[in-house]
């Protein structure tokens, strides 16, 4: 953080990120590669008598009911009855590890599949107990008391402690940020100040910022139910946009983030566009497929002891 941002704005935490001018021709990445892909799913249930998400507006039909949509509550369900297990096995036949952004509330109710995707391997990143409480909207009492709620039924249904936080809709503020290092979290992923991972220090420990974005978010709820009218399209946009992040990686490398729902990405039409987009990553031999933990580690190990190129 400059001097200037944080005079304007004074922070609980200070942040080492790499210079832009250090990073042309940078190899910050395992393996030669020149970009590390995250791929995640963010399959999220809500408390539906509890509904302060701005999705709020798109779930009541009739501004005097006070009951959420059934086609909304129903599409929910069938992501994850449907889409999250055909998901599963395009990402098997595959051999790729994704991260999936869940909640307590989520695990609560559909603890199944979500407990066979962690055996598969795959991360499960805590997102907060209910997507539809933001957790800003909330007290610091009230958000340590969230933090741990849902560490602990993640936990208790996967046997696996989760390190990763991303919060419903990627909202935070230094509350939370204190909040996950106390909670020995090992990487945040809501801010959206750099392409790459950065440092976090705060009241004597660290956490890695695996930055997130809300300009040009490559995430299919925007692309195939605003943006896009077919497969077709959706395909396109999506192997433009790699071609774009994979065209400036070769002078600076690059974190490329592709965000899914498994209730939109499931469907068997932008299922299809899924299924072809990782067909097309794979064919590249200097990409990184890989899920939020394991990019955390990594920088904590190449980068933990200062910037040295």
């Amino acid at each position: 953080m400059s001097k200037k941002s944080a005079n304007l704005y004074p922070l609980p935490f200070t942040e080492r990120h790499l210079p832009f001018d250090q990073r042309k021709g940078a190899q910050v990445w395992p393996n030669g590669a020149r970009m590390a892909i995250l791929i995640y799913s963010a399959p999220e249930e809500y408390r539906w008598d509890r509904l302060e998400q701005r999705y709020h507006a798109e779930m009541i039909i009739n501004p005097k009911e006070t009951r959420p949509s059934l086609s909304v509550r129903s599409s929910i369900k069938y992501g994850f009855e449907i889409g999250l297990p055909r998901m599963r096995d395009i990402l098997e036949e595959r051999g790729l590890k994704m991260t999936l952004w869940t909640g307590g509330n989520a695990a609560e109710q559909h603890p199944e599949i979500l407990k066979e995707f962690s055996d598969l391997g795959h991360e499960i990143g805590a997102h907060g107990y209910s997507e539809a409480v933001p957790i800003p909207t909330m007290s610091r009492e009230e958000q340590r008391e969230d933090i741990r709620k849902d560490v602990k039924i993640l936990a208790d249904l996967t046997g696996k402690k989760p390190v990763s936080w991303l919060g419903p809709a990627a909202l935070c503020n230094e509350d939370t940020i204190e909040l996950l290092a106390e909670e020995d979290f090992l990487c945040n992923c809501d801010l959206q100040d750099d392409e790459l991972p950065y440092f976090i220090d705060v009241k004597g420990k660290t956490l890695v910022e695996v930055p997130y974005r809300m300009v040009g978010n490559i995430n299919d709820f925007f692309i195939a139910t605003r943006h896009q009218q077919n497969v077709e399209d959706v395909l396109t946009y999506l192997k433009r946009a790699f071609d774009a992040y994979y065209r400036e990686a070769s002078v600076r490398p690059l974190l490329f983030n592709f965000g899914t729902h498994p209730f939109i990405i499931g469907r068997p039409d932008i299922a299809y566009a899924f299924a072809a987009f990782l067909d097309y990553i794979k064919y590249y031999k200097d990409v990184w497929i890989t899920t939020y933990r394991e990019i955390a580690e990594w920088w904590t190990k190449k980068f933990g002891e200062g910037y040295k190129l």
